[in-house]
């Protein structure tokens, strides 16, 4: 409820007897909430202004809440309750910003201390108040600043550490105060060129998410910026448009001497978050010095060096890790583990040792995972909240157990490379990878039958499964329809060649089937192909299942003998280890 001396107050009771049996109306104990803004110097035609605030409620038939700022009232704050003993509670509105005659641009809770005490003392409440800045200036010659910076930040300090009853985010736009905090309200600076010139065309709703954060904490009783909570990363940054060396054509308002070129940013980084910082760019220059380190909880800081130009903030975080051939040695540290926004891993070729850490299944938005050519052992972990990782590289290591299949979302994995391990078991859950496009796991002694579950991967478009001791048959192979490369060499594949299924992989460029213990089917006769594809087979089979034309050399090494007719030669080949790893995804 606003005073302005020129109306009378009473007239507002109506206003508050309507929506006071609201619902939505705040009521404490069933008394509805009402505060004022000044009002001290009022009778009502009663002996003194307390007694003129009991009879105008009275006579409306009220029973308020009652917690009126009066803080103009002289000699405040220390005769208040003195002065008023039948209100519930005091607001101190002014105590929200620095006042003008301030020397410093630092709010002060001096007031709001004393006020606290004096509450508790005499069994009322205190409300405290809480606002960015304070801004007015009309040709009028009623014009003032109360600095910004980071009074917001600090004001929230002061009440996590005083603890007040109450607090009131001062949200009003009266005559044209700057608030910058909820909706702008255009009905209040209507009738005022002035107010518009430095109200409107200006973002009010700046602040609102950061706010859900803080005003949780408050609720909660959090006493520490470290402590404020959050489930994504929010925050504000904001400066003064006008350098402290603009000119304007009213006089300056009281107050502008705090006036400080500076941008000040405020943010809030989840649980869990590490390695990230913040720079301040203007004219796309860094200011301020280095980058600020950022932690957990709120961050906030006010950088000076502003200038005239464009402005922005950046926060940033360790997002990759590259260390490739590079001699390291020992164990991989679960400290990566909370490095939750990390994107990409590499450390490929190098001497680390014992087991993949656990604590790798919390960077839930790792995409890239590369351990290639290490020493690691033991089972692989499952990693049930990894969602995003699509290229998983753990090649010539020494992981046993099971093949890994365990992921937050399966169907994002696109690039699987797990060859030359001592993995013994080809799960039949590889066919819930079904977005693979390369899965390579040659080189592993599973002594297993092949599950049929594989023939799921229909996006494949290389599978190389050379030398894993497994058997059983290849039937099934046509619902590949996407493959390009096949390597079932050196393995114990028998019974009849699936011939027509093979000839309906028209996207087929090699074939590798030497070392198998294929028999019968039909002719595989790939003459009529426009393109023809590499191929190595055993001579008994070539003899009896293959039409030559149509075939180019294998030039691959598969550690047996093959047949050195037209088909397969062992001249110019390349080892099975450098094709492989060539084939394998590039992240820069």
């Amino acid at each position: 409820m606003n005073h302005f001396s020129s109306l009378n107050p009473t007239s507002y009771m109506a206003v508050v007897t309507q929506y006071a049996s609201n619902n939505a109306y705040y009521k404490v104990n069933g008394r509805p909430f009402l505060s004022t803004f000044n009002g001290h110097n009022l009778n009502f035609g009663q002996a003194n202004p307390n007694a003129g605030w009991k009879s105008i409620f009275k006579n409306a038939g009220l029973n308020p809440f009652f917690v009126p700022d009066f803080d103009n009232l002289p000699g405040y704050p220390s005769n208040f309750f003195s002065t008023f003993p039948d209100v519930d509670g005091a607001f101190s509105w002014e105590a929200a910003w620095p006042y003008t005659s301030a020397s410093t641009p630092q709010v002060s809770s001096a007031v709001d201390s004393q006020m606290i005490s004096q509450a508790h003392a005499a069994g009322k409440i205190y409300m405290m108040p809480w606002s960015p800045f304070q801004y007015k200036h009309m040709t009028s010659g009623d014009y003032w600043y109360r600095p910004g910076d980071l009074n917001f930040i600090d004001r929230l300090g002061q009440i996590m550490s005083l603890q007040p009853d109450y607090v009131e985010l001062i949200t009003w736009n009266d005559a044209g105060e700057g608030h910058y905090v909820g909706n702008y309200w255009n009905e209040a600076v209507a009738t005022s060129t002035d107010i518009k010139s430095y109200a409107d065309g200006y973002d009010h709703t700046g602040w609102l998410a950061f706010l859900p954060q803080a005003i949780s904490a408050l609720k909660g009783g959090v006493k520490e910026f470290g402590k404020i909570s959050t489930t994504k990363v929010v925050g504000s940054i904001w400066y003064r448009p006008l350098l402290t060396t603009g000119t304007c054509t009213v006089a300056k308002p009281s107050g502008n001497g705090l006036a400080r070129d500076l941008v000040n940013y405020a943010f809030v980084l989840p649980a869990g978050s590490s390695g990230w910082t913040i720079r301040v760019l203007n004219n796309g220059a860094q200011v301020g010095g280095s980058p600020f380190a950022a932690s957990v909880g709120l961050n906030a800081k006010a950088v000076g060096g502003l200038s005239a130009g464009s402005v922005s903030v950046q926060r940033t975080a360790v997002e990759e890790i590259t260390i490739i051939n590079c001699t390291l040695i020992g164990e991989i540290p679960d400290a990566f583990g909370a490095l939750k926004n990390l994107t990409m891993l590499r450390l490929r070729g190098n001497s680390l040792t014992g087991s993949l850490p656990s604590s790798l299944n919390l960077l839930h938005g790792l995409e890239f995972l590369d351990v290639t050519n290490n020493q690691l052992s033991g089972d692989f972990p499952a990693l049930p909240n990894l969602f995003a990782l699509n290229s998983l590289c753990i090649a010539q290591n020494c992981f046993t157990g099971p093949v890994p299949t365990v992921f937050g979302d399966p169907r994002k994995l696109i690039y699987f490379y797990a060859e030359d391990n001592l993995f013994s078991v080809l799960p039949a859950s590889i066919g819930q990878l079904t977005n693979l496009e390369e899965l390579y796991i040659s080189g592993n002694a599973f002594s297993w039958e092949l599950p049929s579950e594989i023939w799921n991967l229909a996006n494949l478009k290389f599978l190389l499964m050379s030398g894993c001791n497994l058997f059983g048959s290849l039937a099934g192979v046509a619902a590949l329809r996407n493959l390009k490369g096949l390597d079932v060499s050196k393995n114990q594949f028998s019974g009849e060649f699936p011939t027509r299924e093979i000839l309906n992989l028209e996207n087929l460029e090699e074939l590798h089937l030497v070392g198998n213990q294929f028999s019968g089917g039909e002719i595989l006769d790939m003459s009529e192909r426009n393109q023809k594809i590499k191929m190595c087979v055993d001579r008994d089979f070539q003899i009896a299942h293959v039409i030559r034309e149509g075939f180019h050399k294998c030039l691959k090494k598969h550690g047996v003998t093959p047949y050195t007719g037209d088909i397969s030669d062992s001249e110019g080949y390349e080892s099975d280890s450098d094709s492989d790893s060539e084939s394998e995804p590039e992240s820069e």
